[in-house]
């Protein structure tokens, strides 16, 4: 009954949606169906030339690797429909597309300068129920090829605005219409970086299509290992993703060595794992063992070797090695306020971490100064009702309070609570300390 519907719709020329579709020609009619597997309320013409330019083959790739024998077959498809001369002709196109706005089966509009394709519902459902198939392959392979070959690296924001018209094609991609590891790579590098969680399914499928035919200790096998650890990790799926990064961590070892960055990297990242776990200790023979390896390859005052020195003084820190983690706190700090300068958020957070330190071993006095600056520094980057700077306050109203310094005490505790409340809770234990300071 709804396909008779659909069927029956008719427009004011006083034809149906089948005659309408009918009198297209069959290279439209092709692109047509291709379209109605997209969003249908809204289609770049910008996808559709990005990846007609590339001639629909472009495979967003980890290393070089052998493409599926469908991929070849689904480009040529689609240079068939779109590039019919063999290249893109912007022309040739735009002919396709008002032969279906004269049969009032797309609609076009333009928004800061894009343009855009839509097509009205019913068009859509009638045209999806017609046939699945171009050329005996399934539209929803094609359309994957299409979308894949559009891709952009979303880390750039050079690409934002590209990369928010894409998305919402991709979210539609089912998973088994995927058949290409490339691809599956590609879909999920772009929708993590689009804080998409729908990435962990494709990262999840690349590994084991790339397990199946590469091996599990393949470089590519591993890379996209990694990556589903990532992404395990970033949605708050850290259980799932310890396994994988110590996994990353033995194979990289084996394959590049260990002073390879590749290996570098996947140990950083497997100690931050721990560290978040509240697992400090198997966190820090990573991280000592970084700052060695980091100094040696890349000298002492590389911004690599600085933060790894950084993160081992943390996790002594979290541990209450206080005395251990100091000498390498005051060395970060005098080194980037060297190389990075005073100003830099990076020198800030060294001095924050310090003035923690002094706090926990009893030098308040040597806090004092570091926070003051921090404040004041903070305030100007970040402003005054950042987190950042708040913590900032709160750590200094804890030095006065530990030094007696009432009148200061007072006065920074009026300033404190509103930002406080702001930023914790107005209920949350830190809130409460300082509102009791004015009680």
């Amino acid at each position: 009954e709804g396909t008779a519907v659909r069927q029956a719709r008719v427009f004011k020329d006083g034809t149906t949606i089948e005659e309408s579709f009918r009198r297209l020609s069959s290279r439209v009619q092709r692109m047509m169906r291709l379209f109605s597997h997209l969003d249908g309320l809204s289609i770049a013409r910008c996808i559709i030339e990005k990846a007609a330019e590339r001639k629909f083959l472009y495979v967003p790739r980890s290393l070089t690797l052998p493409l599926h024998s469908d991929t070849g077959r689904h480009s040529r498809i689609l240079q068939s429909i779109f590039c019919s001369s063999g290249v893109w002709k912007a022309s040739k196109f735009d002919e396709m597309i008002e032969e279906c706005v004269k049969h009032s089966l797309l609609q076009t509009s333009i928004t800061d300068g894009e343009t855009f394709y839509s097509m009205e519902p019913p068009v859509q459902s009638y045209l999806q129920s017609t046939s699945g198939l171009i050329q005996k392959h399934p539209i929803r392979h094609l359309i994957v090829r299409l979308l894949a070959s559009a891709t952009t690296d979303a880390r750039y924001d050079e690409y934002f605005g590209f990369n928010q018209l894409l998305a919402p094609h991709i979210r539609l991609v089912r998973l088994e219409d995927v058949t290409e590891g490339d691809d599956h790579f590609g879909f999920g590098r772009f929708l993590f970086e689009m804080g998409d969680p729908l990435a962990i399914v494709h990262w999840q499928r690349c590994v084991s299509l790339w397990k199946d035919s590469l091996g599990d200790k393949a470089v590519s096998t591993v890379n996209a290992t990694s990556e589903l650890a990532a992404s395990y990790k970033a949605f708050g799926r850290e259980m799932e993703a310890l396994p994988l990064q110590e996994e990353v961590v033995e194979k990289r070892r084996a394959i590049f060595g260990p002073d390879h960055f590749s290996t570098h990297a996947a140990m950083n990242n497997l100690a931050t794992t721990y560290v978040s776990l509240a697992r400090p200790k198997d966190a820090l023979p990573l991280q000592a063992e970084l700052v060695q390896r980091w100094g040696r390859v890349y000298g002492p005052d590389n911004i690599n070797t600085l933060l790894a020195i950084h993160n081992l003084a943390g996790t002594y820190q979290i541990l209450g090695r206080f005395t251990e983690a100091l000498p390498l706190q005051e060395q970060v700090l005098q080194k980037r306020r060297t190389f990075l300068g005073p100003d830099h958020l990076d020198t800030l957070n060294a001095m924050y971490n310090l003035g923690c330190n002094y706090n926990s071993l009893g030098r308040e006095s040597d806090a004092l100064p570091l926070y003051q600056e921090i404040i004041d520094k903070r305030r100007s980057l970040l402003g005054p009702g950042h987190r950042d700077t708040v913590n900032a306050m709160y750590n200094l109203l804890v030095a006065y309070s530990r030094l007696g310094m009432k009148e200061e005490l007072q006065a920074l505790a009026r300033t404190t609570l509103p930002l406080c409340e702001g930023v914790y809770d107005s209920e949350q234990e830190k809130t409460l300390w300082v509102r009791s300071l004015l009680d």
